[in-house]
């Protein structure tokens, strides 16, 4: 990719900026192997592994009760009129690939403009980055699309940074893998304080109650 794409995108560069381009060049060539290494690893590899190490940590961080509540929420009877509901809801789920693959060629384009590419890039990413790294949280709590879009509004500041770090560190080259799996344990870590915090939050609220009666 270095070699079919860097001298075209250095030339550009150079034109518009002087001789800065080639550094701005080596810098958006850099950040679009990144993207596509993350892409190609996300849809073949991840999904699965990113699952397990996600439930794996908040397992051994004792939230083992969030992991066990979304396996026997799948293992319980559905009635049919609510599972005809969810294959209506993942019909859009069809057009994932085609959607993604639309994204990176934009966000590749976007990389491209001299000095504001690469960051333009970083804080288009983040809100979706930063909220697909609960992704697997949202899908053990069983919450529905309403209630994904009303706890990132609440939260957005948080997530937002989130997926500028996550963004930028998985756009490092030859460590966009690895860290992937920092980012997703992160993220689980992260969903450990929710939950310890709803917790003490529920158990002041008891314990309110009680000193009431």
């Amino acid at each position: 990719m270095f070699v079919l794409f860097f001298p075209i995108q250095a030339a550009f560069s150079t034109l518009l900026t002087g001789p800065i381009g080639f550094f701005t060049a080596w810098i958006s060539i850099l950040q679009q192997a990144g993207l596509v290494s993350v892409f190609l690893v996300a849809f073949l590899l991840m999904p699965e592994i990113q699952r397990i190490t996600f439930d794996a940590v908040l397992s051994n961080e004792f939230a083992d009760d969030v992991v066990l509540l979304g396996k026997l929420r799948r293992i319980v009877k559905v009635p049919f009129w609510v599972k005809c509901g969810k294959l209506l809801w993942a019909i859009p789920a069809v057009f994932v690939l085609p959607y993604a693959v639309a994204k990176l060629l934009l966000m590749m384009l976007i990389s491209t403009i001299p000095f504001i590419g690469p960051v333009l890039v970083v804080l288009l990413q983040a809100p979706s980055k930063g909220l697909q790294a609960h992704s697997r949280y949202f899908v053990l709590k069983g919450y529905d699309k309403r209630q994904v879009k009303a706890i990132y509004r609440a939260n957005t500041g948080a997530y937002m940074g989130f997926g500028i770090v996550a963004t930028i560190l998985e756009s490092i080259p030859f460590l966009s893998i690895f860290f992937m799996f920092t980012n997703n344990i992160g993220a689980a870590l992260w969903v450990v304080t929710i939950e310890q915090k709803q917790k003490k939050e529920k158990a002041a609220q008891i314990k309110k109650i009680h000193e009431a009666n």
